[in-house]
């Protein structure tokens, strides 16, 4: 992981593992990856301190209660607690007083899409989730750090990356006033799978977490979204990519690959192919005709 500020007294027991792990620039450049990960069994005046680390943090407390002041504010963390922060902002987390035990599990991670999630998570200035409703965060937390501690291969590099979508979709999912909130209630569930992609479609998005968010299965959601709008949920997830990247052709001088990566499609060559053939014009020409 990048240095930056960070001090800490390690008061940690002999259980306790700390996995560090360099991801080759191609994996760094394209995507989510793990920089360091985790386990700590935190004793009386364990904390630490840092900023300027250019990684975001996702914390779980599996027992004990520790405290966070990220953002000039404190926050009281207990079992079944996680938060999720961005490490270049001052943040500091510590033990609790009378606690004498801390059990936590937390990954360090970057990459392509990390910071728009973590900018949807954080819409409320609430980095803390008190009490997780998702049974499967833990465990993919778990399996993440696993997956840390075992020899990189190009199956394992892109098992992590979907792995960390994953367990980010699921952290929008559980928490409160996240943006979901802005999603207005209907009776449509389609309605919703609609407004969510309208919202939020700068992130990853796929047909298996779009039938998460509705409970639903995938080949029943394609069924349903097209019943009601004629087109299906991932056709319309890319009208509304490439219609925004119009918007960005014309009224910004971001290179093609930068409207590429703003709309949430990471390979600017399949960017390229998809909007000639909706468009029947590369984004350069577009961009030369309109701009």
């Amino acid at each position: 992981m990048s240095e930056g500020l960070e001090q800490f007294n390690p008061a940690w027991n002999s259980n306790s593992s700390r996995l560090f792990y360099t991801p080759p620039e191609m994996i760094k450049s394209n995507f989510l990856h793990i920089l360091e990960s985790g386990k700590f069994y935190a004793e009386p005046g364990y904390f630490t301190e840092r900023s300027d680390v250019p990684s975001y943090l996702c914390f779980y407390t599996i027992r004990g209660e520790g405290i966070l002041k990220y953002q000039e504010k404190t926050y009281n963390l207990s079992a079944n607690s996680l938060f999720f922060i961005d490490c270049q902002l001052a943040q500091r987390y510590e033990i609790k007083q009378n606690c004498n035990l801390w059990e936590f599990d937390w990954l360090h991670f970057y990459g392509v899409g990390a910071e728009n999630y973590f900018n949807l998570f954080f819409n409320d200035k609430n980095p803390v989730i008190n009490d997780l409703q998702q049974a499967d965060i833990p465990l993919l937390i778990e399996n993440l750090i696993f997956t840390t501690d075992i020899s990189s291969t190009n199956q394992t590099e892109l098992t992590t990356h979907l792995q960390l979508h994953e367990l980010l979709t699921l952290l929008l999912k559980d928490k409160e006033n996240t943006g979901f909130s802005n999603i207005q209630s209907t009776n449509s569930d389609m309605e919703k799978v609609k407004q969510y992609i309208d919202y939020y479609f700068t992130a990853e998005i796929t047909l298996s977490s779009l039938a998460m968010l509705v409970a639903i299965n995938k080949y029943q959601l394609c069924k349903d979204f097209k019943k009601h709008y004629s087109i299906t949920p991932i056709d319309y997830l890319i009208k509304v990519r490439v219609n925004q990247s119009k918007k960005l052709l014309i009224e910004t001088k971001l290179s093609i690959s930068e409207v590429a990566k703003e709309v949430g499609i990471i390979n600017t060559t399949h960017f390229i192919n998809l909007f000639k053939k909706k468009n029947n014009l590369t984004p350069l020409q577009y961009r030369k005709i309109w701009g």
